[in-house]
């Protein structure tokens, strides 16, 4: 009976303590040199005057992601860097319920390309809802051409609009929303 055990407790006691005190070996990668990253490359700037609500045109400079364009829904096919386009304005905003209040999307703009053609484009640019920008004086902010609003007392809080079915038809005040680019 013995004879039938010796031969699983000798295969258990090599493979045992060789699994137990086994030793992982890491692979040997050579080193990869670090990429070089230029934060500066990575976007452009333009000149600019824009119109913030409430407040007046206000000069400096936009920063925007380098290679930035607009495909515009009226001329499809086509698209339009910065360096074509002279001005932009939105037209019109969307909304969508967000908590207890409400935010306005832009929805239409009207572009104006630097050889006076006008486009319409329908439908939310989304990397134009946030605008980095430097005035004049050096100072950086962060322009919106987005807002929030609420509904209290049968009238619009932020733009002063009466009644909840009506869209607001001009922005809440500090709302970027004409962009002419020099």
């Amino acid at each position: 009976m013995f004879r039938f055990f010796k031969l699983p407790i000798f295969i258990v006691m090599i493979i045992f303590p060789a699994i137990l005190f086994s030793q992982i070996k890491f692979p040997v990668v050579e080193d990869v040199p670090d990429v070089e990253f230029n934060k500066t490359e990575t976007v452009e700037k333009f000149k600019a005057s824009v119109t913030v609500y409430g407040k007046g045109a206000v000069d400096g400079e936009i920063i925007l992601n380098a290679g930035a364009s607009i495909n515009p829904s009226s001329d499809s096919g086509r698209i339009y860097t910065f360096r074509d386009i002279s001005r932009i304005t939105v037209m019109k905003w969307s909304v969508q319920r967000k908590g207890s209040g409400w935010i306005y999307y832009p929805d239409r703009y009207e572009i104006i390309l630097k050889n006076k053609t006008v486009l319409m484009h329908e439908g939310n640019l989304g990397f134009f809802n946030r605008i980095r920008f430097v005035r004049s004086e050096g100072r950086e902010n962060t322009l919106y051409t987005y807002f929030y609003d609420y509904f209290r007392n049968g009238k619009w809080i932020n733009t002063g609009t009466a009644g909840e079915k009506t869209p607001p038809l001009k922005p809440a005040a500090g709302t970027a929303y004409i962009i002419e680019l020099k």
